[in-house]
């Protein structure tokens, strides 16, 4: 926990700031007692004290053999919510930020105090996907400066790839370039999972975009690019796609193939749809009969998961 304190010393009328970090237990009702006993001894000595604010860090814990969380909360105009998780270099993490009012923000502190890059507290940022840099804790802050917020926050770590380090870190700069530029150099929100779909060695990237201009009712966007030299470039776009995404283990043509799930738009009840290569791309939407309509749920790895809400 972080206490800012406003300290107002015996006869002056100014006020001063003091910020202390206090570890205190998780358990809410003990946590009290240590909080008002510093409050009462400092203003034991004739100076006015009091909480300007407090920032409470929770850790994020994943499930037993999950790397995604999702986490719910609320927060007051000007206060900030803080979540910590340790992640190693290499890793890709993806966060996104739902706001009930469209008005919450997130800020990313590495382990060497410094913010991320998109995710510093002048860029605004409601999601962020990227290759963490070193190995420690990372903590994520959600800020509600621009109002009442009521939120959800996604956090999931992508470690399929912790050992091609600098092969992923190409990948990561090399997409976002890839992205902006097909959008007049201005930012989208997306998330993204890195697989070798066609067994050559390299990644492949799955770009789930999340933005308003490519969601609708039925659902969103969903790109499939393969690298092309220092670029990327579309094996397919799909539509109406919702996570979880997975990338089924049964090979067609030499490429992996994609289940989503299909719902809304008139499609009641959803389903997973189950999508092949045809040995130049995969089916555009999967709720036509290109696309097979799983009967059982066929093996695989979910690389983008459900919920990821959109903006």
């Amino acid at each position: 926990m972080k206490v800012v304190f406003c300290h107002k010393p015996y006869g002056q009328d100014n006020f001063q700031l003091r910020t202390l970090k206090l570890k205190f237990s998780n358990h809410k009702r003990w946590t009290i007692f240590p909080f008002a006993l510093l409050i009462f001894s400092l203003s034991c000595f004739g100076d006015s004290w009091y909480a300007c604010s407090v920032e409470i860090e929770y850790p994020i814990h994943f499930m037993k053999g999950k790397s995604f969380a999702s986490l719910n909360g609320a927060l007051l105009s000007g206060e900030k919510q803080l979540y910590a998780l340790s992640a190693r270099a290499g890793q890709v993490m993806n966060v996104k930020l739902f706001a009930v009012a469209d008005n919450g923000i997130v800020q990313i502190i590495g382990p060497d105090k410094q913010y991320l890059l998109g995710a510093r507290e002048t860029d605004g940022a409601k999601q962020w996907s990227g290759l963490l840099p070193v190995t420690g804790k990372y903590t994520i802050v959600v800020d509600g400066r621009r109002g009442d917020i009521a939120f959800s926050l996604n956090v999931w770590i992508d470690s399929e790839n912790i050992d091609g380090l600098k092969e992923v870190n190409s990948d990561m700069l090399s997409l976002d370039r890839f992205m902006t530029s097909d959008n007049d150099n201005k930012h989208l929100d997306y998330v993204v999972a890195f697989r070798d779909l066609d067994g050559d060695g390299k990644n492949e990237a799955i770009v789930h975009l999340t933005g308003s201009d490519y969601c609708g009712s039925g659902g969103c966007n969903t790109l499939i690019l393969k690298r092309n030299a220092d670029s990327w470039k579309i094996v397919t776009s799909m539509t109406i796609t919702h996570p979880p995404i997975r990338v089924l283990e049964n090979v067609v043509h030499g490429w992996h193939s994609i289940a989503v799930f299909v719902a809304g738009g008139g499609i009641l009840p959803g389903y997973e749809a189950e999508l092949a290569f045809n040995g130049k791309t995969y089916p555009s939407n999967p709720s036509t009969v290109l696309a097979k309509k799983s009967s059982k749920r066929a093996n695989g790895d979910v690389v983008i998961p459900n919920p990821v809400l959109r903006n």
